[in-house]
């Protein structure tokens, strides 16, 4: 009768871990998309809403924005892949930015734990909420680099793309055990 009980506790726990995962990553969604809703354009914000080449012509289509990042990469850096999504981003205002912007930071916390771990499978809930609760509250300038649309553009978005890059050697890492000790030196 006990081994039955404990089977069956056994079961729930294996299907409550992934609910409470999901409903976790949905309260981390829901809480930074109302951030983001209440977050306003800040300065750099309007002056990637306006092409490059031209400071009084509003970006309204991509051929403006492709036209826009050729005069950025020439007369300013070379950041054109996160600028062009920023300028693609304010030329439909903030409506599609606040509901991308946090599908990308949760995306950030499920990569990070990713790369930590080198699997999804049995997520540790405990270190997956650390590492939003440490996003949160031991980045410098949570505003400026997670909500302010061309701050989240530069920053957020740039190391997710990163850390996406980089999945298929942390996968070639946990197939090949003789890649393990090489790769924690080297990551």
């Amino acid at each position: 009768m006990r081994g039955i009980a404990l089977n069956r506790l056994h079961t729930a726990r294996k299907w409550l871990r992934p609910i409470l995962c999901v409903l976790g990553i949905a309260a981390v969604y829901l809480s930074l998309y109302a951030m983001n809703c209440h977050t306003g354009l800040y300065l750099d914000d309007y002056n990637y809403s306006y092409a490059i080449y031209n400071i009084h012509e509003r970006v309204t289509s991509v051929k403006q924005v492709m036209a826009s990042m050729e005069c950025h990469y020439n007369a300013m850096n070379g950041r054109v892949v996160l600028h062009f999504l920023d300028q693609l981003m304010l030329m439909h205002g903030r409506t599609l930015f606040n509901i991308i912007n946090p599908l990308a930071f949760c995306l950030l916390g499920i990569l990070i734990y990713y790369q930590g771990f080198g699997t999804l499978r049995n997520m540790r809930l405990h270190w997956l909420f650390f590492l939003y609760f440490a996003l949160y509250f031991l980045t410098p300038a949570f505003g400026q680099s997670y909500l302010w649309a061309t701050g989240a553009c530069n920053y957020l978005y740039g190391v997710t793309f990163i850390l996406t890059y980089l999945i298929p050697w942390r996968s070639a890492l946990n197939s090949d055990p003789s890649l393990k000790l090489t790769g924690q030196i080297f990551m």
